[in-house]
């Protein structure tokens, strides 16, 4: 439940009351869904787009337990350049020094999302040089998407296996990229305005 809102995972078929163990309930107390809500809440509040795009990078770092991540945007010839980096302490990246840029690319051309495990138990299966040379241990790449548009991608990485990532993992890094292209393109709007 977040204010009037009930979110609900039913496996019955429509029309049909769920089982009680059918039903499942966001768990508010999760530091995750803390940082989520804190970054949807952030949009509203902002007084200007970079204000909110380092703002929810920070937050997607911190909900990844990610140590980087940058936000990519697609320059002139759809080459990526990072519009926002930053690491877990909440600082912004001087440099890009040590990150996959062949991930991002490749999410931002096949429009789907990525991510990557321990690949220092995977050096053959990993298909970014970078990823290898840099000893990457997991990284979670996202297009920014809004329709058929592509406004970038979301990137995250960490050189300490600090944490599995899964396939629901994804999902909602997905989500949350989504979102966040929806609020660039809203935001763009009302400062063109």
């Amino acid at each position: 439940v977040i204010g009037d809102a009930t979110i609900l995972f039913r496996t019955s078929e429509p029309g049909r009351g769920p089982s009680e163990s059918q039903t499942s309930m966001v768990p508010l107390q999760d530091r995750s869904v803390q940082i989520l809500i804190e970054t949807l809440l952030a949009a509203g509040s902002a007084s200007d787009l970079q204000t909110f795009l380092v703002t929810a990078v920070d937050n997607v770092i911190a909900i990844a337990h990610a140590e980087r991540g940058i936000l990519f945007v697609p320059e002139e010839g759809q080459e990526l350049r990072p519009l926002v980096a930053r690491d877990a302490a909440r600082r912004d990246l001087p440099e890009l020094v040590g990150i996959s840029r062949s991930i991002p690319r490749q999410v931002f051309e096949t429009r789907q999302a990525n991510y990557v495990l321990d690949t220092e138990s995977r050096h053959d299966e990993v298909s970014s040089h970078s990823v290898s040379l840099y000893q990457l241990r997991t990284v979670m790449c996202a297009p920014l998407r809004v329709g058929e548009r592509l406004l970038g991608a979301l990137y995250v990485d960490s050189r300490a296996k600090s944490r599995e990532y899964t396939a629901t993992d994804l999902m909602l890094f997905e989500a949350v990229a989504n979102y966040l292209a929806i609020t660039i393109e809203n935001m763009r709007a009302a400062e063109s305005s």
